[in-house]
Parts: structure tokens; C-alpha cells; sequence
């Protein structure tokens, strides 16, 4: 039988115990996933899932630039609405 030994992580309370509930939901605790991953790293010899830095959509790369140009001073804002910002707020 090989060496057991002990792993500590620091992290974030909140991201722990939501994956502790999605683990749990899955029947399985938080060691048996952390051992599944790791075990997937080296059979894969690789993270087991895609790692990649977020790509803006379309709309948020016109949204962006819309903006840079008002901050630029290229394109006058028009000012938000009253009603508009009951609407925004009702959406978020």
C-alpha cells in the first residue's frame, strides 16, 4: 500500500462550500473529488478540462468600444432616463 499524506488548500469560504454542495449532491465528499481530480491530472498528464482566459462576445466588444469612445470624447452620451434606470435596476 503506498503513502498516505495529508493536503492542505487555502481558499475562499464561499467557493468551498459550494462545491462541498454540489459534491455532496454527486454522493461523493470533498477528498473523493479532489482525489478524482488529481487522479485525471496524471492520467492525462494534463488538467482535466479546458483552461482558457474569457473571450468577449460581440455585443460586449461593441459595448466596450461605445464606451471608449464616450470616455474619448468621440460620442456624446445621452443621459439615462429615469424610467431607464427602473428598468435596469428591475433586471438586475
Amino acid at each position: 500500500m503506498s503513502k498516505q499524506l495529508n493536503l492542505q488548500v487555502r481558499m475562499d469560504k464561499e467557493d468551498k462550500e459550494a462545491a462541498e454542495a454540489v459534491f455532496e449532491a454527486l454522493g461523493m465528499t470533498t477528498s473523493q473529488a479532489i482525489k478524482i481530480f488529481l487522479r485525471q491530472v496524471v492520467l492525462n498528464n494534463a488538467l482535466p478540462f479546458k483552461v482558457a482566459i474569457p473571450q468577449p462576445n460581440q455585443e460586449t466588444l461593441e459595448a466596450i468600444q461605445e464606451i471608449q469612445a464616450m470616455i474619448d470624447g468621440k460620442v456624446e452620451s445621452k443621459p439615462i432616463s429615469f424610467k431607464e434606470l427602473q428598468e435596469l435596476h428591475r433586471k438586475l
